[in-house]
């Protein structure tokens, strides 16, 4: 009998392992910013999201306020990691903007003075994009920068907010606000994006396009219709999202 409880309690081990591989997600949030404006929500929205989505069931890379040297650092984990996972994730909360239609995130030591610097004091969203790809399967990105160009200089290109993405099938993007618009910061402990996640991210029997209604449906209500949380999706199967029992995919 011992030995019997033994082989079931190593065979138990081995399926967590195998499900923690499944599920991984890289969440950062940068508040703290030493050359431009600092934010007052995205250090808790990070570690809040991080806590709920090790609720369900996924490995989380989390940053909170992350320099240029450890954000590259947590990319490259993330990567390696993203190769062996079936749902990839990426959760971004900070500066972030776009230009010439291409999206940027701002670590906190970034000191951007002309679009010559742009490579060496910003992340490329393509860079997060480029380390998903190594996985084959559902992958999701949420972003919660959708902002203006936070150095105050001009940069030719620069628009408001983040530019619409497109990739190949299996990418699913969601943002705070639609494309061009920018995100209103919240007025409690996190933004209304996040804080509207945390309300709805443990639904049972929801699929991610009944969790993005419920999202905007707050969001729109707490900013007076002003800001309308957006994505656009190029999923092709919702097989490997969790399944709850119900006869439906939740997430």
């Amino acid at each position: 009998m011992s030995r019997l409880i033994s082989v079931i309690l190593l065979w138990s081990l081995s399926a967590l392992s195998a499900m923690a591989e499944g599920r991984v997600a890289f969440v950062l949030g940068n508040s703290d910013y030493t050359s431009v404006s600092a934010l007052e929500n995205p250090e808790n929205d990070a570690l809040d999201i991080s806590v709920a989505l090790e609720g369900l069931g996924f490995e989380v890379i989390l940053g909170s306020n992350l320099d240029m040297v450890h954000t590259r650092d947590a990319i490259a984990r993330f990567a390696t990691r993203a190769m062996s996972a079936d749902v990839v994730m990426f959760y971004y909360a900070g500066h972030g903007f776009q230009v010439s239609g291409q999206n940027y995130l701002v670590p906190v030591d970034a000191a951007l003075s002309s679009i010559e610097d742009l490579p060496d004091q910003t992340v490329p969203l393509t860079e997060i994009i480029g380390a998903m790809e190594q996985s084959d399967g559902m992958k999701l990105v949420f972003l919660d920068a959708c902002r203006d160009n936070p150095f105050g200089v001009g940069l030719p290109g620069a628009d408001s907010g983040l530019a619409r993405v497109g990739t190949a099938a299996n990418f699913m993007f969601a943002y705070a606000t639609q494309p061009d618009n920018v995100a209103y910061d919240g007025t409690g402990r996190n933004s209304f994006f996040t804080e509207a996640m945390l309300n709805h991210i443990y639904t049972p029997g929801q699929d991610l396009a009944e969790l993005m209604v419920a999202v905007r449906r707050d969001v729109l209500a707490a900013t007076g219709g002003r800001q309308v949380p957006w994505e656009n999706s190029s999923l092709t199967r919702l097989d490997n999202v969790a399944y709850d029992g119900t006869g439906r995919n939740s997430f």
